[in-house]
């Protein structure tokens, strides 16, 4: 074998190559812990708002209100961000089904009467700090 080749096939070479794939996943396991801790506000994991908000169908039921009458602070809470995303609101959106379920996420499947247009969120059950 040609003694350029073998100088980048030795065992440090292949030791690298096949930690580096671990490696990226570390980084982005840090990186996507570090977005976490500053994705969701404190502020709304009180005990009082798991006591609102203790079962899926009260967040349902929320989550409609907020939708029909275009409550942004209860838009805010129900999704406990730091910075809420907007969703579309309107008079007319109805509750239609529970659209998708599992252990952690539930999918509600809502619907613009105006628009005729179908709208999925998904809330979960979040805790922070344990």
């Amino acid at each position: 074998m040609d003694h350029t080749v073998t100088k980048w096939l030795n065992w440090r070479t292949a030791l690298i190559v096949a930690l580096f794939p671990l490696v990226l996943a570390g980084l982005f396991a840090l990186v996507a812990e570090i977005q976490r801790l500053g994705r969701y506000d404190p502020a709304y994991f009180t005990e009082e708002y798991r006591q609102r908000y203790d079962t899926p169908g009260s967040v349902a039921r929320a989550l409609g209100d907020a939708l029909r009458t275009g409550d942004e602070m209860l838009l805010a809470e129900l999704q406990g961000l730091r910075k809420p995303i907007p969703l579309h609101t309107g008079p007319e959106m109805i509750f239609v089904m529970l659209l998708e379920s599992d252990d952690r996420y539930y999918t509600y499947l809502y619907f613009d009467m105006d628009t005729y247009r179908r709208y999925a969120y998904v809330t979960g059950l979040t805790q922070l700090n344990g």
